[in-house]
């Protein structure tokens, strides 16, 4: 690539987990163009995810739906718009025609993006490929001012909601989440915390000890700092689970459909569970079958005494 990039855009509107992965890129990208002012295009909807990064100057945050409903006035006023700004380079890390032909419209002097089929690796990796780097999530939170200084295990037993997609197919079952919960109260001297969008908000009337039940209650940055402050996440492939990795959170991850090489949690000291079968993974790129024949034995198959002795290693290792 050229070394005289003045302007670079960034493209990912994206789910919350795609955000917070691609995040790894922003540290090469300022070292090798420390002068850049460097802006990301992202959905209101993953937006507070970037707020706080140093190496962002400009948040350019758009409504989701103009894109997955394609609202034509809409996208031609935010291409116009962003062809004004005369960028040097612009890195889409999207993979989809559609999504990179409007990029195309842009008219970034430079243009590198994925491929459009995935090389496999994890997606940072992919990511990180563009720049021939290595590095790993980065996220600002907020100061925490929800936690004490007690000690806490937080679950996301929900997930799998973005702009324009439902994927509960991804989630591991409510009733093995509801056990868990209360094998852990039993167990150990931890405060369960749960966290994850509004639409999880009745998951704790199901338990029946008191628990700090904070979803839907939190900005994306708040839960990034009250993830800081806990011994583990348990989750399944979620959004949250990344901004726990993001934070340097150990992470028990409960994934079925989707490839833990690809989108599971990046880095060490992280334990997933998955049981692999010949028909896994189906979710590959956000393109899911819309039915599984074997109603999700990926997932039912993994069991509450697994993820227990999983939680259970990671808190005898602290």
């Amino acid at each position: 690539m050229a070394k005289n990039f003045d302007k670079i855009l960034i493209v990912l509107l994206g789910a919350i987990g795609d955000v917070v992965m691609a995040t790894a890129i922003l540290p090469e990208l300022c070292k090798k163009y420390p002068e850049a002012e460097i802006s990301w295009l992202v959905g209101k909807w993953s937006q507070d995810v970037l707020k706080n990064n140093p190496y962002i100057d400009r948040i350019i945050a758009v409504d989701d739906s103009i894109f997955y409903q394609k609202k034509l006035p809409a996208l031609a006023a935010l291409i116009w718009s962003l062809r004004k700004e005369n960028f040097d380079l612009s890195v889409s890390l999207h993979r989809s025609f559609w999504m990179n032909l409007l990029i195309r419209f842009i008219g970034a002097k430079k243009r590198i993006s994925l491929p459009k089929n995935s090389a496999g690796g994890h997606k940072i990796e992919q990511a990180l490929n563009l720049l021939q780097q290595t590095g790993e999530e980065n996220i600002w939170p907020d100061e925490d001012k929800i936690l004490g200084g007690g000690k806490y295990v937080a679950v996301c037993a929900g997930g799998g909601n973005n702009p324009g997609t439902k994927t509960e197919r991804k989630r591991w079952p409510r009733e093995n989440f509801i056990e868990l919960c209360r094998e852990i109260h039993k167990k150990y001297d931890h405060q369960i915390v749960l966290v994850g969008g509004k639409e999880d908000a009745s998951f704790a009337n199901e338990l029946n000890f008191d628990t700090l039940d904070l979803t839907g209650k939190t900005t994306l940055l708040e839960l990034a700092a009250l993830l800081k402050k806990c011994s583990v996440m348990i989750t399944g492939d979620t959004g949250p689970m990344h901004i726990a990795t993001a934070v340097k959170t150990p992470v028990v991850a409960v994934m079925g459909p989707t490839d833990p090489g690809q989108t599971g949690p990046y880095g060490k000291n992280n334990i997933v569970l998955y049981k692999g079968y010949d028909c896994s993974p189906c979710f590959l790129d956000n393109r899911s079958f819309k039915k599984c024949p074997f109603q999700i034995k990926c997932l039912k198959d993994i069991s509450v005494g697994e993820v227990l002795s999983a939680v259970d290693s990671i808190l005898k290792s602290q």
